[in-house]
């Protein structure tokens, strides 16, 4: 998904629910249909159905929707195969010491993603 910052906007129609939303006007040309904040939030559309949908949403919902989506696919990512290499080990130890070890297994996999995807970044800028 990009984010981009327009000068110039137009009220347009929500094409799944018809309320009222404002759209880039440079975006006018591109753009195939319109989804407001609360369709978004109720579709949770995957990035081939946003293909050429302008989605309406407010910027300080940004940050906290990328930081959700992003640990949900790192738990769909990386759970299964942490899971597998580490279950026989987790089997003796306390709640305590089990939510700590989930809470360190989460931190890691995050930075881990985080720096992935930052080499896939500079390895794209370089092309």
């Amino acid at each position: 998904m990009e984010i981009q910052e327009y000068n110039k906007s137009v009220k347009v129609s929500c094409d799944f629910c018809g309320a009222q939303m404002e759209c880039p006007e440079e975006m006018l040309k591109n753009t195939k249909k319109h989804m407001c904040a609360a369709c978004f939030r109720k579709g949770n559309p995957t990035d081939e159905e946003l293909k050429d949908v302008h989605v309406d949403l407010p910027a300080e919902e940004m940050d906290e929707m990328a930081a959700s989506g992003t640990a949900e696919k790192l738990a769909s990512d990386f759970f299964p195969e942490f899971w597998s290499e580490q279950k026989e080990g987790l089997k003796d130890h306390s709640k305590k010491d089990l939510a700590e070890e989930m809470f360190e297994a989460g931190a890691y996999y995050g930075i881990r993603a985080f720096l992935e995807s930052v080499k896939q970044i500079e390895e794209k800028e370089k092309k």
